[in-house]
């Protein structure tokens, strides 16, 4: 799930916001404790104008926590 969540981090720095979020769903699908997966998700969903979702995204990655290092 680290790799999807990864690829998702990176595309959601560049134009793929579509296939980011795809591997950030994944991500979540596989390990639904994975914070990264959730934050990442939030930071696509900003570029992508669905602030509401992002902001459930953001608030998720801060309650799961999780053993993985999330970062902006």
């Amino acid at each position: 799930p680290g790799d999807y969540s990864l690829r998702c981090w990176l595309g959601a720095r560049g134009d793929n916001l579509d296939g980011a979020r795809r591997d950030c769903d994944r991500a979540i699908e596989m390990d639904s404790g994975l914070a990264s997966g959730f934050g990442n998700r939030g930071l696509v969903g900003l570029r992508q104008g669905r602030n509401i979702e992002a902001w459930e995204d953001f608030n998720t990655a801060l309650r799961v926590g999780g053993s993985d290092q999330w970062v902006a």
